[in-house]
């Protein structure tokens, strides 16, 4: 499966400043509508989360935590994941429950 990314500056901007935000220990999660017939997600981690080893270890973890969730999520919403400095120490599964639970809050997920 292939995942479309949000690469533009506007496209974040958009979902800082209008989407609805989920909070959690290791991610913030912001989700917005984007008319697509399919899901982008944008992943963002700050130089406070460690070395550039670690920010891109967390990284890779929550996308293939997105690939095992992506298909209980419904079609057409921009998702980016704020990563916090908690996830450092993260596991697949950790970044998968949060992912579930932030797409269940949000009320996308597909029955």
């Amino acid at each position: 499966m292939k995942i479309v990314t949000v690469n533009r500056n506007n496209q974040f901007k958009r979902a800082f400043n209008r989407g609805k935000s989920y909070s959690f220990r290791g991610m913030i999660i912001f989700i917005i509508k984007n008319n697509l017939k399919i899901n982008r997600i944008g992943i963002v981690a700050s130089k406070k989360v460690g070395c550039a080893v670690e920010r891109n270890r967390t990284r890779r973890i929550v996308r293939n935590a997105y690939c095992e969730v992506s298909r209980f999520i419904i079609s057409g919403y921009d998702l980016v994941f704020v990563i916090r400095s908690h996830a450092i120490n993260y596991k697949v599964r950790d970044a998968r429950r949060e992912l579930f639970f932030g797409a269940k809050q949000a009320k996308i997920l597909a029955n």
